[in-house]
């Protein structure tokens, strides 16, 4: 069995490389720039890690392939399981959102969340099976692993606590981006699965020493229940690893100044304005879900720019390409603070235009605004789609 789970984390981490390269490719030969990626993922300056994981693993396997059975047999392997898998856990904390940080303490607490996480869930499977095939007393198993998941909790909910705090900050990141939601979800399942662990605790286990027949069968069924909500929490994390956090997506949010969405036909359009002041701006139109044109003429995305009052003339530009995906000028076409109507056009021979108008609030500019000091990062965002808010 403990084979088994090794090998599932061989394989997720075999899925999660491809969806990282995924991620990172882009342009007309995706997948030429896809190889390029898994290879970049790979190379011994940033794959490092993921290797020595690989030999982790490798070793794990041959240790758990001559384990004894459970209370028999010597202890000294079981131990070296043990630390190969604390070596294992080490090396995702050391590519967690904490490692990003630069901060020790951000890598060790994430280290100790994913230790008490892997204890209480990573437990539960056993438990189950060992309650029905093993010849050890169920009034035994059952506290010993009560004791252990309580420890992971009061763990889980320490080290989260701080994890709340750096990666999310406060409740508008908490509820208006992706990593917030994801982390909303984690936390009704992580709510069940600890209410599940009471009953077990508090009712089951003290019926085993009565009528142990039937409160194994009971146990046997939360802890069927509680093995759907924990692989619930895991795939959860799993998508919160993969995304920025939510403080600094709700920054980039707010930096941009103004992102906007509008879908026709099948097509995907995506405004951005930045820094979303009088002045000087970068805009940008992401195109999704468009056809690629089937002859030399390629599609063409126009801006008109109109302040709400009227008070200035209009003004109207074709935004410039390079990868038929994301589309940008940048001028003083937001000259004053107020209301601005954007009309986006996107036209293509053979196609019927899709045009949509935004309304954007501009702000007035400041020599002293936090804004002026930022350089528009539109294309290094374009690159890395996760920061995008939902």
């Amino acid at each position: 069995m403990s084979q088994v789970g090794w090998i599932g984390l061989l394989l997720i981490g075999e899925v999660f490389l491809l969806f990282q390269a995924w991620q990172i490719a882009q342009g007309d030969d995706f997948l030429a720039s896809f190889w390029r990626a898994i290879w970049g993922l790979l190379s011994p300056a940033s794959g490092w890690l993921f290797w020595v994981r690989l030999f982790l693993i490798g070793i794990a396997l041959f240790l758990t392939s001559r384990l004894s059975s459970p209370g028999s047999g010597t202890p000294f392997l079981w131990w070296g399981v043990v630390g190969v898998s604390a070596a294992t856990l080490l090396t995702l904390s050391l590519q967690s959102h904490g490692a990003a940080l630069g901060s020790r303490l951000a890598i060790g607490l994430d280290f100790i969340h994913i230790s008490a996480m892997a204890a209480w869930l990573g437990g539960l499977l056993p438990l189950f099976l060992l309650l029905r095939s093993t010849n050890l007393p169920p009034a035994v198993l059952a506290p010993r692993f009560s004791r252990l998941a309580l420890t992971s909790v009061a763990l889980l909910a320490l080290t989260g606590l701080y994890n709340l705090y750096i990666d999310v900050g406060g409740l508008e990141a908490l509820i208006s981006t992706r990593y917030g939601q994801a982390l909303m979800v984690k936390l009704a399942f992580f709510s069940l699965l600890i209410l599940l662990g009471a009953i077990n605790l508090l009712l089951l286990s003290p019926a085993l020493l009565g009528d142990p027949f039937r409160a194994v069968k009971r146990m046997g069924r939360t802890i069927r229940i509680e093995l759907l909500f924990g692989s619930l929490v895991l795939l959860a994390t799993g998508f919160m690893t993969g995304i920025i956090p939510a403080q600094k997506a709700i920054q980039a949010q707010h930096r941009m100044g103004f992102v906007g969405s509008y879908k026709q036909d099948g097509a995907s359009l995506s405004l951005w304005v930045a820094p979303g002041l009088a002045g000087d701006n970068e805009i940008a139109v992401d195109v999704t879900g468009w056809p690629k044109p089937s002859t030399g003429s390629a599609a063409e995305v126009i801006l008109r720019f109109q302040i709400a009052d009227k008070s200035v003339s209009a003004a109207q530009v074709t935004a410039a390409t390079q990868d038929g995906r994301r589309y940008s000028v940048r001028g003083s076409y937001l000259s004053l603070a107020g209301d601005w109507l954007i009309d986006v056009i996107l036209r293509q021979p053979g196609f019927n235009d899709i045009r949509h108008q935004f309304t954007v609030q501009v702000g007035a500019a400041s020599t002293n605004s936090a804004f002026s000091l930022i350089n528009p990062t539109l294309l290094e965002l374009a690159r890395h789609p996760s920061l995008l808010p939902k």
